[in-house]
């Protein structure tokens, strides 16, 4: 891991430069469970024992910029399971062996491209968060138990607030946000052999600045949460695509309050499962509806999206040689 002084030298640069239920939860509604589900226990009581995982774990191997878009979506039919079916947990673990809320869900039906590392990465680029700064990492890493038959697993990404929904932060992290808090989220993959929805399960908080040590906001889990449903709502767009996010809220996979919470600080319970459509969206400068719009659905995407492509790797190369 590399060291603090490292990542406080580089934030500078940075800075200068610029409730349990024998339910099964699917897609929000409430069906049979199966039938050798064990009886259910606290979030808390499941935990006992790992407080001690190891904090140096680190994230995937490649780097943001360099994550892979291969196909994200799962083997079933569904959005997402309820992680207590297979023996999961509503809430992740921090180090200190409390927990926090996973209160919110990008549903296996979204678009298959925001289902990948790197589409997950491209998503939220557009709707305000990026990568941490300079993609370096400082603290201790959570750890989730999503009910598909993986365990304990540690965070595979973390995204921070920007403050410009542009560059800088979309290229170089969330650097402003790394020293002076707001909003971010942890992000784990429902994607084993005993529930594979291909769903994001996020963990959203909004926190205080790095004076403070980045401990959570007055009413941080809500409002953090919130704050990302506001964004994918209003959605957000990156060269001819657009994405627009479709909110449901779901209760009864978090009990409300704060009993075992890290920092002491209350929940309400509510959990957002955000579908995230994607569409071609070609503007011609004129009038907003004399745009093209496309769903990924239509014949014509994928043949448009690969001229795109075409045609973005001749420009690039055309650049390069000319610059060179």
């Amino acid at each position: 891991m590399r060291s603090s002084g490292a990542l406080a030298a580089a934030l500078l640069a940075c800075t200068l430069l610029c409730s349990t239920s024998p339910l099964l939860l699917v897609q929000g509604r409430a069906i049979s469970a199966l039938s050798d589900l064990q009886s259910q226990e606290s979030c808390s009581q499941r935990s006992r024992g790992l407080q001690g995982f190891d904090k140096e774990s680190v994230y995937r191997s490649a780097p943001a910029q360099a994550l892979g878009h291969d196909d994200g979506r799962g083997g079933l039919d569904v959005g997402w399971v309820d992680p207590r079916v297979g023996g999961g947990s509503c809430l992740d673990l921090v180090g200190n062996g409390l927990r926090e809320p996973i209160n919110a869900i990008i549903s296996g039906k979204s678009d298959a491209a925001v289902l990948s590392d790197a589409g997950l990465r491209d998503y939220v680029r557009t709707i305000g968060f990026s990568f941490e700064c300079l993609d370096l990492h400082l603290g201790g890493l959570q750890r989730a138990d999503l009910g598909d038959g993986q365990g304990w697993q540690t965070e595979l990404f973390e995204f921070r607030q920007t403050q410009l929904p542009g560059a800088p932060g979309r290229w170089v992290g969330a650097c402003w946000e790394s020293l002076y808090g707001g909003n971010h989220f942890r992000a784990w993959k429902q994607n084993g052999t005993l529930a594979d929805s291909g769903a994001w399960f996020l963990a959203v908080s909004k926190e205080k600045n790095l004076k403070f040590h980045h401990t959570i906001d007055k009413d941080g889990y809500n409002a953090g949460r919130d704050m990302l449903v506001e964004a994918a709502l209003k959605g957000g767009k990156w060269k001819i695509w657009k994405w627009r996010g479709q909110v449901e809220w779901v209760e009864g996979l978090l009990d409300a309050g704060r009993h075992g919470i890290n920092h002491n600080v209350s929940q309400d319970g509510r959990v957002a499962v955000i579908t995230v459509d994607r569409v071609i969206d070609i503007g011609f400068g004129i009038h907003p509806s004399l745009s093209l719009q496309l769903q990924s659905s239509s014949p014509l995407y994928g043949l448009l999206e690969s001229v795109y492509y075409v045609l973005d790797r001749a420009i690039y190369r055309v650049v390069g040689s000319v610059l060179n």
